[in-house]
């Protein structure tokens, strides 16, 4: 596994890491990595400009061919702000490659659940990082490493607002469960974030507005069109496909999986 070189130091990662990539470990990846909520700063992201159109990305997961095929018929001008959902990498073929159109083409994403997990899996000794994710941290340069811990938790953008996974309704933005915005998917049944896929309540379903969302994580849920929160993640990686909004038109765009590069039975693929 490489060193870190070109990053300002292993021990300024891991702070940065333990801040605001993990903020509720679980498991064997996240062994060592702290449970500190992250700061200010490190959680937002905030448009400094009005686009002529603002394209929003739905979980890529690798799939580099269909982002290429996705960005080709959203016709991408200069004008454009393209953002992702996050999940950038994991499952897919080509999670390098997906980093290195992010920033060819100057994009802005936030972090999702499977981001954080790659920073922690490099930070961890090598026999520690679990034999799924191996692959995967083996093909990322530091200077990947160092775009995915540097990922805000949201972007409140000139027109909406971007999470990963989702918000507790009525719960100001600051006072979110940093875990809960990279992993929920619904609300049980008094009103709290949850993961799970299978019971509980869409929390798109719940949200009041006005502020409009956009988010992905939920695969098996498929896109989601709720009056003020829009789920993009319609499972590409699974052999679904890869779906983009676009802003201010709410006009929804997708492209076709090449194939299926995991399979959603895999317990792990609904994480």
């Amino acid at each position: 596994m490489t060193g870190l070189s070109v990053l300002p130091s292993v021990v300024s990662l891991r702070e940065r890491a333990c801040e605001s990539a993990i903020c509720r470990p679980r498991g064997e990846w996240a062994r060592g990595i702290g449970r500190q909520r992250p700061t200010a700063a490190s959680r937002i992201g905030y448009a400094d400009r009005v686009a002529d159109r603002t394209i929003v990305v739905g979980d890529v997961h690798g799939c580099s061919s269909e982002l290429d095929a996705l960005y080709r018929l959203c016709e991408v001008g200069p004008g454009d702000e393209l953002v992702f959902v996050g999940d950038l990498v994991a499952k897919g073929p080509d999670s390098a490659g997906v980093l290195a159109r992010m920033r060819a083409w100057n994009a802005r994403s936030v972090r999702g659940n499977h981001d954080a997990a790659a920073v922690a899996c490099r930070l961890l000794p090598e026999h520690q990082v679990p034999v799924h994710r191996r692959a995967l941290v083996a093909s990322l340069s530091d200077q990947d490493l160092a775009l995915l811990a540097g990922l805000p938790l949201w972007l409140r953008l000139s027109r909406g607002l971007v999470v990963h996974a989702g918000i507790v309704p009525g719960l100001a933005l600051e006072r979110q469960d940093p875990y809960l915005l990279m992993n929920m998917r619904t609300l049980d049944e008094q009103g709290r974030g949850s993961r799970s896929a299978a019971t509980g309540q869409l929390w798109g379903a719940a949200y009041p507005g006005p502020e409009l969302i956009l988010f992905g994580h939920h695969a098996r849920a498929g896109l989601q069109l709720h009056p003020f929160a829009l789920g993009l993640d319609t499972g590409c990686v699974y052999g679904g496909r890869l779906t983009a909004c676009i802003l201010p038109e709410r006009r929804i765009v997708s492209v076709p999986a090449r194939r299926a590069y995991t399979a959603t039975s895999d317990a792990r693929s609904r994480r």
